[in-house]
């Protein structure tokens, strides 16, 4: 099972900004898989394995594998902007309507903060 591009595993994040990530879930042939019946999980930690947030996942059309992530505007306030060094981890788990688990290589996401003040 994988993700429809590699990368959607790299998140990028804008402190304080409503975050949103479509998410296709395939096999390993490239074909969408129908999630008709599975659950789904996903958090962000840090690189030690503190937990920084968990993210809504929302099924946008289970039966071709269509899923999005999220992060509200005051979660992603509560973040601390990122270097190369403090970069931040994700991955989600998916567990199929046959009870069997699925884990999906983690991916990096980095925090960035505006310009502009929020008003």
């Amino acid at each position: 099972m994988t993700c429809t591009d590699a990368t959607a595993l790299a998140l990028e994040i804008s402190k304080g900004a409503t975050f949103t990530k479509a998410l296709t879930i395939e096999d390993n042939t490239g074909t969408a898989v129908d999630t008709t019946g599975w659950t789904f999980q996903s958090q962000v930690k840090t690189q030690a394995g503190a937990l920084v947030e968990t993210m809504t996942w929302t099924v946008v059309d289970h039966t071709l594998g269509s899923h999005t992530i999220s992060l509200t505007y005051t979660e992603t306030a509560a973040l601390t902007e990122t270097t190369p060094t403090t970069r931040l981890l994700w991955d989600f788990l998916a567990t199929d309507d046959a009870g069997l688990r699925h884990r999906p290589p983690k991916g990096y996401v980095d925090v960035v903060d505006g310009v502009t003040d929020w008003t």
